[in-house]
């Protein structure tokens, strides 16, 4: 049974959502702002700011919870402006929730939360080759990384991670934005170009750092976004 923990900075969780949570086996523990080491050994975890007084707090906690690369993440609040959303992204939450959200706050959560089950259940060593004598791209679910030459290791916030997931797994087919929000986030949106470009702006300024991993991640204008194995030369 999965458990998330909830950090209640101010408010708490709408009864609603608990209960739909409860009927799909999903744990839900209370967590007081001293319990990091407790929260880090969950699958899970909210901080819930109702009116987003303690957006500080929020990041302190975000900061800390990170140590634990592969938990899921989220904020909770009823407004949260776009300031504290692009903050709180970039500290690496897997998203912000907003309290009136009902049932797709469920969905978000339920649907993370299997496929994060599934990532791990992986062979953590799978990994995408050049040629077969060649050095390797390797995914790390337990560090929340990729690993290049079989050495350097580049750290990737969760969204950056399942990201970079999806599309490796699929060489050379194109996502669409929308397809590629509703894999990470669990739910569907009908434009959703503008967070997943974020995202992939992020990934790629860390995965082109390295000479051998240039353009892995093509652009197919109007459409997505396409991986592309390193010894496939593209324009992006």
């Amino acid at each position: 049974m999965p458990t998330i923990g909830v950090f209640n900075l101010s408010g708490t969780l709408k009864q609603q959502q608990k209960e739909l949570l409860a009927r799909e086996n999903i744990n839900i523990v209370e967590l007081e702002k001293t319990e990091i080491d407790k929260a880090l050994s969950l699958d899970a975890t909210v901080i819930v700011d109702e009116h987003q007084e303690n957006v500080s707090e929020s990041c302190v906690l975000i900061t800390k919870l990170r140590e634990k690369k592969h938990m899921l993440l989220w904020t909770y609040g009823n407004e949260i402006s776009e300031v504290n959303r692009m903050i709180y992204l970039q500290l690496g939450v897997d998203g912000n929730i907003i309290s009136d959200q009902g049932q797709e706050f469920f969905l978000i959560v339920r649907n993370a939360l299997t496929g994060r089950k599934a990532l791990l259940e992986k062979d953590h060593e799978y990994s995408l080759r050049k040629s077969p004598t060649s050095d390797r791209l390797e995914l790390n679910p337990d560090n929340q990384s990729v690993i290049v030459n079989g050495g350097d290791e580049i750290g990737l916030t969760g969204l950056e991670y399942r990201a970079l997931s999806v599309l490796s797994k699929q060489p050379k087919k194109t996502f669409k934005y929308d397809e590629l929000y509703e894999k990470l986030w669990g739910t569907k949106r009908v434009n959703g170009k503008p967070r997943i470009a974020n995202i992939i702006f992020h990934l790629r300024s860390k995965l082109e750092n390295d000479p051998v991993n240039l353009s892995v991640i093509k652009t197919v204008r109007s459409k997505g976004y396409m991986f592309v194995p390193p010894t496939d030369k593209v324009d992006r």
